[in-house]
């Protein structure tokens, strides 16, 4: 108070108490009130009397102290804790701003003998120490960031003022946010302990609660102890929001989607109580991340029930239990329980509809592209275990052949390759396919007689169109445009007559129709002038046909002979899945026959429930499953044996290096089929695949060719010459693959045989 004040409320200056002006900072000297502060020691002395110097000087700065102390609390409390201060939940909250204010200078007083006692000087009580500022200051960084039930927070921290102070030492304790949150846990205790033991026994409680919302008991309780600490401990008369709340809405709303029924209620328990009950156990159980349900007490679900509350939008009930992670649906869960799966899937089959899928419903996109349903079902069983190989299906489905190359493991492959000086681009693509026959022990190049074929069969079509041998060419010529109707390969100009169009035609395929076509066409005797003639060209064009089906007759002997053919494979996923069955070796994709399952992963239920009854897709074991990784890695190749037009051997092939950083071309083996086996020139056409091989390792600039020699390879004696190698395969993926000769890593020391 100024001194002009003190005179107002005094009269005069004479009139002032020496007392009152010493705690205002004032004091009498020389006849004149004046200022403490500018007095000097010896001044003061003088004005006070030496004796009681000491007492009035400490008085006075304990005072100067209060007075910075309630200024500093005052500013504190404009902090975030002025907004929980006039909450409501039955206590008088702005009297505990008039408590912690109001006591700042009986606990200095207080603590003023003590302090003397201790330190002598009463600047040593810093203001850090005085526990209301220590409160207010540290409840700001408790509040911050924070958003707690109003009444809650102001019973909060009542509890902490009352609990602090019984423990305060006038030294100060260290109040900070973590004592703030050690507090928070020991009050929850406190009040859990009335609510978790009281609770239960309140009839009328459980009655109000029964009648508005269920079950107490529901999801272990959680929701009801909510309700009750809002209705016990917030004084809430009627909470419209407590912890759970959702869970019970949540179950109606599912039993009355998927129909009232008793399997639907089973499992509506089981979702929104049962296996969520964990979440509600304890619900005000204090964890390193803080409370469990106090900062969410009037909202939030479990966060199993969120998930499974988002899945279920898209996959269904029974999948979204399986799939959402807080429930905990593992594969010894499900093969242990019949009686879960039975109920997962009723449930299915509620919301669903009895499901009745075939197993290659899923992958009627093969339709445009197979037609053969023993490689459909073979493309759809590896799909369904293996999500690169549905990849390059799916890349294939859009007409990107090039989706392999685009891949990082081969984009690393394409770099190693051309660092050992192969000819990529020939690796990859392949040489002319080779085509031959075996006529009395010789190779005969298949080329040469298809010319003498395609030479005979222009002869015999312009005989039949300009030699007077049938009735009416016009109707042959258009019977002939009708079975090329929508075929891009055959296609005359307008002006064109199409006798002289396909005589002139050389596509194997397109040759054979025609020839069927006509041959079709002269033996209807009405059609027929000529019929002599028209038996000649009948003979002459099957001769043709089967040559361009892959046979061929020797004129001479009149012998037939099959016509081989040796390619690189192109490595078509709707082609090649199944060569190694065509091939008859272990890589091949074959059946195991139905089976009893006794161990149900959550896939395989899954699995399971999308196709109800339907015959499950098979997996694809043993070395079959290594078909997708031969088909996208750029550094395996297929070399393919044809006889006639269907394949019937094969030989698996990798591109690799040797100790010395020199390229390899390694064959595994070459395999053959039961059919290839048994043809009595098997010896052969091995010879010539070897030959092939050969020439194609040239043409890709490989330094060496090599074989395995291990004793199930029909062609392990196909050189004498033997090689020692440190071998390892170019493989840039982190995932194994099978082969005879080589390890898991791709890499063998050992004895090659040279090609």
């Amino acid at each position: 108070m100024s001194l002009s004040m003190l005179v107002r409320k005094f009269g005069s200056v004479d009139n002032i108490p020496h007392e009152v002006l010493e705690i205002e900072g004032f004091v009498k000297y020389k006849g004149r009130v004046v200022s403490i502060e500018n007095l000097s020691s010896t001044q003061l002395s003088e004005a006070l009397g030496i004796a009681e110097l000491r007492e009035e000087t400490d008085e006075r700065k304990i005072q100067k102290k209060v007075r910075e102390v309630q200024q500093r609390v005052a500013v504190a409390f404009g902090g975030p804790i002025k907004e929980y201060l006039n909450g409501s939940g039955g206590i008088n909250s702005n009297n505990l701003q008039q408590r912690i204010s109001g006591g700042v200078e009986n606990w200095t007083n207080t603590a003023y003998n003590t302090l003397l006692e201790r330190f002598k000087n009463i600047d040593d009580l810093k203001i850090s120490m005085v526990p209301h500022v220590q409160f207010v200051e540290g409840a700001n960084q408790f509040l911050k960031n924070k958003t707690l039930n109003p009444a809650y927070a102001s019973a909060l921290l009542e509890y902490v003022w009352d609990t602090f102070l019984e423990g305060q030492s006038f030294d100060g304790s260290a109040l900070t946010a973590r004592y703030f949150g050690d507090a928070e846990h020991k009050y929850i205790l406190s009040r859990e302990e009335t609510i978790t033991l009281d609770v239960f026994s309140d009839e009328e409680l459980k009655k109000d609660f029964s009648d508005k919302y269920g079950n107490p008991h529901f999801c272990s309780g959680g929701p009801f102890v909510s309700y009750a600490f809002r209705r016990k401990v917030l004084n809430e008369d009627n909470p419209v929001e407590f912890w759970g709340k959702e869970l019970f809405e949540l179950h109606k709303k599912l039993i009355a989607e998927l129909g009232d029924c008793e399997t639907v209620r089973e499992f509506a328990d089981l979702v929104y109580s049962e296996e969520c009950g964990y979440a509600g156990e304890r619900l005000f159980k204090f964890r390193e991340d803080g409370l469990h349900g106090l900062e969410a007490i009037t909202n939030g679900l479990p966060k199993v029930v969120q998930d499974f509350e988002r899945l279920r939008t898209h996959r269904g009930a029974a999948i979204a239990f399986i799939e959402a992670k807080g429930y905990h649906i593992d594969t010894d869960y499900l093969s242990d329980n019949q009686t879960l799966r039975d109920l997962l899937k009723a449930v299915h089959e509620a919301e669903f509809g009895v499901v009745t899928d075939n197993q290659l419903d899923h992958y009627t996109f093969l339709d445009a592209f197979v037609k053969n349903q023993g490689k459909k079902l073979k493309i759809a069983r590896l799909c369904n275990q293996s999500s690169e190989f549905r990849k390059l299906v799916d890349a294939y489905c859009q007409g990107n052949s090039n989706y392999v190359d685009s891949l990082e493991g081969n984009i690393r492959v394409n770099r190693e390759l051309r660092d050992l000086g192969v000819k990529v681009d020939t690796f990859y693509q392949g040489i002319e396919p080779k085509e031959f026959i075996v006529a009395s022990g010789k190779i005969i190049n298949r080329e040469q007689l298809r010319q003498e074929q395609l030479s005979l069969y222009r002869q015999t079509m312009q005989n039949v169109f300009t030699s007077g041998i049938v009735h009416g060419t016009d109707r042959l010529e258009q019977k002939i445009a009708d079975a090329f109707k929508g075929n891009e390969t055959f296609s005359p100009v307008a002006e064109q007559l199409i006798s002289e169009y396909v005589a002139g035609l050389e596509d194997d395929g397109v040759v054979r129709k025609i020839c069927h076509v006509t041959i079709e066409y002269l033996s209807k005797k009405q059609n027929v002038k000529q019929s002599q003639q028209a038996a000649a060209a009948i003979h002459h064009l099957k001769i043709v046909s089967k040559f361009m089906h892959g046979e061929h007759i020797d004129e001479i002997s009149g012998e037939m002979n099959k016509v081989y053919q040796v390619k690189v494979s192109s490595k078509n996923p709707f082609i090649d899945v199944d060569i190694g069955n065509d091939g008859g070796c272990c890589i091949g994709i074959y059946e195991q026959g139905d089976f009893e399952r006794d161990v149900w992963t959550p896939k395989d239920f899954i699995s399971y429930l999308q196709r109800g009854e339907g015959k499950e897709l098979e997996r694809v074991e043993e070395n079959g499953c290594y078909i997708p990784f031969y088909l996208k890695d750029r550094a395996t190749q297929f070399v393919e044996i044809y006889t006639k037009q269907d394949r019937a051997g094969m030989a698996l092939i990798f591109a690799g290096r040797n100790e010395n950083h020199e390229s390899c071309l390694l064959v595994n083996s070459i395999e053959l089929s039961e059919r290839l086996k048994q043809d009595g020139n098997r010896k052969m056409v091995i010879d010539e695949t070897i030959q092939f091989i050969q020439q194609y390792a040239t043409a890709c600039g490989f330094t060496h060719v090599l074989m395995g020699g291990h004793s199930y390879n029909p062609a392990r004696n196909c050189s004498s010459e033997l090689v020692e190698f440190n071998l390892e395969k170019i493989h840039c993926w982190n995932e194994p693959f099978y082969s005879d000769v080589l390890n898991s890593e791709g890499k063998n020391n050992g004895i090659w045989r040279r090609l």
